[in-house]
């Protein structure tokens, strides 16, 4: 009997002596791992961290007097105004049409230089146009909104470019990206556009960091477990609404962009832009939405995404910068030069010269 016992006991000990182990080797492993990962993958925030600043009302905006040179490469400096705006060319014709762009990183201009945004080369290649680039890196469709309604007494233009791509549709339904608390549009019981709240609160830059490089984290079971004890505690996440109901915000949205801009005299075009050399399903599956809701409303829309689809893959690829996966100066021009075409037939629809 105590033979049988002692033998018990050897078992346990050496199954609890092998669990020890794998403990202590897969957590050196891990430490290890991580240690690589944090030296070699992180991006230490977003790099628009370098020149935006928090705002309670947009949830952050470009930090007004920035200039940083060369900080794209050689010759691609990063300056903003003291309107938040990123420079543009003056405009060199007392009667130009000034076009606001509006937009997410796209039209900020991630990984090109001041004078290589879309919006800048729309005021430098094309007579009497002058631009304000409104663009903010990681914006929704709300924000782009609440941005211009910031600016719509102080700013004047005569057309808007609202410009986004697939994943703003996305941004626009969450209350933070990337580690960043951030407004939120939601529709009333009639159907009536409302801000989820007034206010929002600055997350912690270590939160930010650690969201901005969850790919490094993704593997880390403390972080896991963490999560898992969170989403226990809060409770099941809200549902997340239904691409229709996600369609009637952002065709409310757009709906409460062209009423601001009318109250002015002013004009807004909404343009869908492809926002990538690849094929993103989500343009396919939301361009006939977004385009329904435009003419359900009876908003002037358009998209680029299906003549750049024309193009060869090549021409596609040319157009973007690799390392960003953002329009390069050729895809800037690119886009400018059809937006153009769109500025041109919207102020003839109004009359303006």
């Amino acid at each position: 009997m105590k033979g049988a016992r002692r033998l018990l006991f050897n078992v346990l000990g050496v199954l609890v002596g092998c669990l020890l182990i794998y403990v202590v080797v897969e957590g050196a492993c891990s430490a290890l791992l991580l240690a690589w990962d944090l030296g070699f993958k992180t991006v230490g925030g977003l790099r628009s961290g370098k020149y935006v600043q928090f705002d309670d009302e947009l949830g952050w905006v470009g930090a007004p007097g920035t200039h940083l040179a060369d900080f794209s490469g050689p010759g691609r400096d990063i300056t903003i105004d003291a309107r938040s705006l990123r420079i543009t060319a003056p405009p060199d014709d007392d009667d130009s049409v000034t076009v606001l762009c509006s937009g997410d990183s796209f039209t900020f201009g991630v990984g090109v230089g001041d004078t290589e945004t879309w919006c800048y080369r729309l005021g430098v290649d094309h007579p009497r146009l002058a631009t304000l680039n409104a663009g903010e890196p990681a914006y929704g469709l709300g924000q782009m909104y609440l941005k211009a309604a910031r600016l719509a007494d102080d700013v004047n233009w005569d057309v808007q470019v609202f410009a986004f791509i697939a994943d703003d549709i996305r941004r626009m339904t969450t209350s933070e990206f990337v580690g960043r608390n951030k407004p939120r549009f939601v529709l009333d019981d009639a159907g009536a556009l409302k801000l989820e709240r007034d206010r929002v609160a600055e997350s912690s830059r270590v939160y930010a960091w650690v969201r901005a490089n969850k790919r490094v984290f993704a593997n880390l079971r403390v972080l896991e477990l963490s999560d898992r004890i969170r989403q226990k505690m809060a409770g099941p996440p809200a549902p997340r609404p239904s691409d229709d109901e996600t369609a009637r915000l952002a065709g409310a949205i757009f709906e409460q962009t062209a009423k601001l801009n009318a109250e002015k005299g002013r004009r807004a075009v909404f343009v869908f832009l492809p926002g990538g050399a690849d094929v993103d399903p989500a343009d396919t599956a939301w361009r006939p939405r977004i385009a329904a809701e435009c003419k359900r409303r009876g908003l002037h829309c358009a998209e680029l995404v299906t003549p750049f689809r024309a193009l060869s893959d090549a021409d596609q690829e040319g157009m973007f910068e690799p390392v960003t996966n953002h329009y390069n100066a050729r895809g800037n021009a690119w886009i400018a030069e059809r937006i153009a075409g769109l500025v041109r037939t919207a102020t003839t629809a109004s009359g303006s010269p």
